[in-house]
């Protein structure tokens, strides 16, 4: 997303009909769409056909889209979330964090190390409640702020805050009734 460094002018162009503004936006925020839902769905190929879908939904309504001074990100994640419960793919269980070591950072000396790691902390997001699962992966996989979060899921950025303070105290109280920190 470091191509992007006039996203109102990038919109305009998109909505002008320009086919590099709509290939930029698509490559700039492609990554974060997919990452979201993959979390979400579980399944590489699924994931993939929902950012597809994601992208075709946001540039159909491009037109009526409104520049509000960020980049479009919030509003294509609402998007995704509303693909998500639009075609019943939510489940109890949705969280897969296989990825979640490594993002970012330098490969682990030990991928067998990496994997436990992942499923250990998979295994310690299905116990949060749904929201918290959500605030959580939000905040910290798709790097959102508190405010971006309260706009996409309908909340209160207080609210926010507080369900990922809650998640993560839960997570903390896993990981230590598990013998793991």
């Amino acid at each position: 997303m470091d191509d992007i460094d006039n996203p109102e002018e990038l919109i305009k162009q998109a909505k002008a009909g320009d086919e590099t503004a709509l290939t930029r936006l698509y490559n700039d925020f492609y990554a974060p769409v997919y990452r979201y839902l993959y979390f979400r769905a579980r399944d590489r190929a699924e994931a993939e056909d929902l950012a597809q879908e994601t992208f075709l939904r946001f540039f159909q309504t491009l037109q009526k889209y409104q520049y509000r001074g960020t980049t479009p990100l919030a509003f294509l994640f609402r998007i995704a979330r509303n693909i998500l419960i639009d075609t019943g793919r939510r489940k109890k269980n949705w969280v897969q964090f296989s990825e979640l070591f490594g993002k970012n950072e330098e490969p682990r000396e030990n991928p067998t190390e990496q994997r436990e790691n992942a499923e250990m902390v998979r295994m310690a997001l299905k116990e949060l409640p749904e929201a918290e699962q959500e605030a959580v992966t939000l905040c910290y996989i798709n790097d959102l702020s508190y405010s971006e979060i309260a706009q996409l899921i309908g909340k209160n950025e207080e609210a926010v805050r507080q369900a990922v303070s809650r998640a993560l105290k839960r997570l903390r109280e896993y990981f230590m009734k598990n013998n793991l920190l």
